[in-house]
């Protein structure tokens, strides 16, 4: 995927009323660039409307950034970031609460090698050593064959019945007809669905009925 296909551009994260680390200086010489640069704060009233950046943060600053962030409520898996400078390995809860991580660099890791990868990274390609990836990948395995066999056994027949009818296309009033109850039973039902099988709207259960439903 080209640069112009993927149209993403890197930000400096960095904490609010500080300074951005001198660690991006070398970065931006060898980039033969400067980044812009962005708060926590400034990421919050901008963040709605333009979904285009890929935020670079010192991972030593991680704790005072996701308390900024999660108290502004706007960190989540399609906000794209790249940690750098990181120390050790991390466990895989602190890997889950970077949002949509596309790179992590270690302390140790060359700058060649670094400043490599972030061009990679701004056209659309994504930079983890193998062992992130396989705590992740272990991860995710784990989470998806659980929660869709819990998910599953918890469903009524009647949630299974709108569930397929989702998987049609159909909208609440022909739900409602084919099954003959009132299209308020089929919202209720709706609810109650979203709830057990995680989602949070009705095109996200269509694809989930999709992927996990056979018939």
């Amino acid at each position: 995927m080209n640069r112009s296909n993927y149209n993403r551009t890197l930000y400096i994260l960095y904490p609010d009323n500080q300074e951005p680390s001198a660690i991006y200086n070398e970065i931006e010489i060898q980039l033969g660039q400067i980044l812009p640069k962005i708060q926590p704060r400034q990421f919050m009233l901008s963040h709605h409307t333009d979904r285009h950046k890929i935020l670079l943060f010192d991972y030593q600053h991680k704790e005072t950034l996701l308390s900024h962030l999660n108290t502004y409520n706007v960190l989540d898996y399609r906000i794209e970031t790249v940690a750098i400078n990181v120390e050790k390995r991390p466990r895989t809860e602190e890997l889950l609460q970077l949002g949509n991580l596309k790179g992590l660099f270690y302390r140790s890791d060359p700058i060649d090698l670094i400043i490599t990868a972030l061009r990679e990274i701004r056209d659309g390609q994504i930079y983890l050593p193998r062992h992130i990836c396989g705590q992740l990948l272990h991860y995710y395995r784990y989470l998806f064959k659980n929660q869709n066999i819990s998910a599953t056994i918890s469903l009524t027949s009647r949630e299974l019945e709108i569930l397929r009818c989702l998987k049609t296309g159909a909208t609440n009033t022909q739900i409602a007809d084919s099954l003959f109850i009132s299209e308020f039973t089929v919202k209720s039902h709706l609810y109650q669905i979203f709830k057990k099988i995680s989602v949070k709207n009705r095109t996200q259960a269509t694809t989930w009925a999709k992927q996990n439903l056979v018939s």
